[in-house]
């Protein structure tokens, strides 16, 4: 077998075009025979200029960046096998996905308006319970 013929690894986790990937995504593909260790790229673009997490010598079929991803983000991510019997193989297709959206929560006081005396020094107080 000579290196053109080792076959690409196959991505299964984050799967393409996923939304409401979470922050802390484990990165999962197919093993590839005779591999000894993968190599990864998660970016922000499709053409890798920009590698946010890269890892090397990773003998298992996954990974865990040690941060999370941003939340609301686009990401692209790719493998390929970097050591094995028939040396390096090709980059896996590229699958993109897109981290969960933030979550605003809007809270309402329940005890306005306050009335303020106009006499004297008033003090009043209005409070919001927020779990």
């Amino acid at each position: 077998m000579r290196n053109e013929d080792l076959p690409a690894v196959s991505l299964i986790s984050p799967f393409n075009g996923r939304v409401n990937v979470v922050e802390d995504a484990l990165f999962i593909w197919n093993s590839v025979p005779f591999a000894r260790s993968y190599q990864i790229e998660i970016s922000d673009n499709p053409d890798f200029t920009n590698i946010l997490y890269g890892q090397a010598n990773i003998t298992q079929n996954s990974f865990s960046p040690n941060s999370n991803l941003l939340a609301n983000g686009i990401y692209f991510w790719r493998v390929r096998v970097q050591e094995s019997a028939c040396g390096p193989g090709p980059w896996s297709d590229v699958f993109s996905f897109q981290t969960v959206r933030s979550q605003c929560t809007v809270y309402q006081s329940e005890d306005v308006p306050v009335n303020i005396s106009s006499s004297g020094t008033p003090i009043e107080f209005s409070s919001l319970d927020v779990t």
